[in-house]
């Protein structure tokens, strides 16, 4: 399998399994790619090519979430570098660990269900000091906001 940084910010995928993988991996993806059921009488309208990333996306996190998944310092993360005021405001970007850069909102959407690790860096970009992990509010008050709020929601 063949990873690549496209100029447009996507990863592009292009890659070959064996047969004997291949019939386990094709069946989970197109149980996952199912066309939606209508909701409110609105089709699900995406293509094949659509719903089979989107089928990819969710197993990649069903495989984060499930305990024996290879983890870096303790738990999956990845490095996403912003500035306080890009996140605070969504306007700018955010860059992640491999370079790709991201609208700073996207980046305000993953921080509702990130561990946030403060990291001040000085003038030449070094470390001056790292935090440690914590969440934005406690999981059970966020579990109840979602619940009210319908998903995240940030305070203007």
């Amino acid at each position: 399998m063949r990873l690549w940084d496209r100029r447009d910010g996507r990863l592009g995928l292009e890659g070959y399994l064996e047969p004997e993988h291949s019939a386990a991996f094709r069946s989970l993806i197109e149980q996952l790619a199912a066309p939606r059921p209508a909701t409110a009488g609105i089709p699900d309208t995406r293509t094949t090519g659509q719903r089979n990333a989107d089928a990819l996306l969710e197993v990649c996190g069903l495989a984060r979430a499930a305990q024996d998944c290879p983890t870096t310092a303790g738990e999956p993360h990845h490095l996403t570098a912003i500035d306080w005021d890009a996140l605070r405001t969504s306007l700018g970007v955010a860059t992640l660990d491999y370079g790709t850069q991201i609208s700073a909102s996207e980046a305000r959407r993953w921080a509702c269900d990130a561990k946030i690790i403060p990291v001040v860096l000085g003038g030449k970009s070094e470390p001056l000091d790292v935090g440690r992990a914590m969440r934005t509010v406690p999981l059970s008050i966020r579990r109840a906001l979602v619940a009210r709020d319908r998903g995240c929601a940030f305070p203007a």
